[in-house]
């Protein structure tokens, strides 16, 4: 749990501080990561997350582009392994990308260059 509040000063020098308000951080650190594959052009997704959470029909994973666009990438499943996911990104230009990991407990994100 970690707790903030602002302290606004005025162009008169007078200061005041707003309530303080607490925040809990999920951890996810290790939720989500993203690497290269087996050929140049293949990525995958891995997740750690309780397997309930990336069956099938309750998580997906989306490609951004820099601009926020999504884009048409095949991403296939590993039917070998729960919560991992194959994306062929040969038709994707070099660039940045975000891969997002969609499930019902909330989105995660990581930025890879291809």
């Amino acid at each position: 749990m970690s707790y903030y509040r602002l302290r606004q000063t005025d162009i008169d020098g007078t200061t005041s501080y707003s309530p303080v308000r607490s925040v809990k951080l999920s951890s996810t650190v290790g939720a989500m990561e993203v690497y290269p594959g087996h050929s140049a052009q293949e990525w995958v997704v891995s997740s750690t997350l309780p397997a309930e959470l990336l069956a099938s029909k309750a998580a997906a994973v989306q490609v951004f582009d820099a601009l926020g666009r999504v884009q048409k990438v095949e991403g296939t499943a590993d039917d070998s392994a729960t919560g991992r996911w194959a994306l062929d990104l040969h038709t994707l230009p070099a660039g940045i990308y975000i891969v997002r990991l969609l499930t019902s407990s909330g989105a995660y994100s990581q930025r890879i260059a291809k």
